[in-house]
């Protein structure tokens, strides 16, 4: 069968497009569905929901943003929260070993599919990116070291990162993240960007606009034209703006046009 028997099923999320679907570790298709839209209830439970943060927090202008609190993710009683939109749920603690495992597994078949295809496959970082288990499953790309170890052991020009800069800002408070856009960007590796930021560290943090974060958006667009970067920027998460929707279309109104202002003053 395309499935490795023993594991659980991975999900891949675009989470530009709202566009889920569920992989199993061969990489079978379970199932997708379109959720570019969503009504203010459903984005209510998202919000609330402690599989990826803990609850709204309020921000610059009053504007509703997204907060990750570490420990009550650790205190949740049904360890099953953070699969809840999964076709399984894990049935055992998975270790570090078995997930990488099962990556290595998923990438030998996928990567010579991609390669052949010239599609490229961006890899994003846990989110949140803990050293730790959640839902029973260690989150495997957490720090700049696990990064390298996956582009080092699958070497290719269509093996790269989706770099999320808000989920490399909440890895260490904002530190390391031009750095890593040099390591990975001077090797061609970055294929596009995630713009967006946070403020705190991973055991604490709080989604928010750009600039007012831990990073200094100017330096990191600055980086990115240094090391030749010629991918694309999109905005990611946003704080909820008065009279937004379900997307948020003015919180991402506002954030296209702070990034088209960065892009148009540092052209020369």
């Amino acid at each position: 069968g395309r499935e490795k028997p023993g594991m659980p099923p991975t999900r891949f999320w675009s989470s530009t497009w709202r566009w889920r679907c569920w992989l199993s570790p061969g990489g079978g298709r379970r199932g997708s569905r379109p959720t570019r839209r969503r009504s203010r209830r459903a984005r209510r439970e998202r919000v609330s929901s402690p599989a990826r943060r803990s609850r709204t927090q309020p921000v610059r202008g009053g504007a509703l943003a997204t907060r990750y609190e570490h420990q009550l993710a650790l205190d949740a009683p049904d360890d099953r929260y953070q699969h809840k939109n999964s076709t399984a749920h894990p049935d055992r603690d998975y270790t570090v070993d078995d997930m990488w495992e099962n990556y290595c597994w998923y990438l030998e078949r996928i990567l010579p599919a991609c390669e052949a295809a010239g599609v490229r496959l961006a890899l994003h970082p846990d989110d949140p990116p803990v050293d730790a288990s959640l839902g029973r499953v260690p989150r495997l790309f957490h720090g700049f070291d696990c990064f390298r170890k996956a582009m080092d052991t699958f070497d290719s020009p269509m093996h790269g990162l989706n770099f999320c800069h808000g989920c490399w800002s909440e890895m260490k408070a904002g530190q390391g993240v031009l750095d890593a856009i040099r390591h990975f960007g001077s090797q061609d590796r970055i294929f596009y960007v995630h713009f967006r930021d946070v403020q705190g560290g991973i055991d604490d943090f709080t989604e928010c606009f750009l600039g007012d974060g831990n990073c200094d958006p100017v330096e990191t667009i600055r980086t990115l034209k240094e090391v030749g970067f010629r991918g694309f920027l999109i905005p990611d998460h946003v704080p909820q703006m008065d009279g937004d929707e379900g997307w948020n279309h003015r919180g991402r109104a506002w954030t296209a046009g702070y990034i088209k202002g960065l892009l148009d003053a540092l052209a020369d």
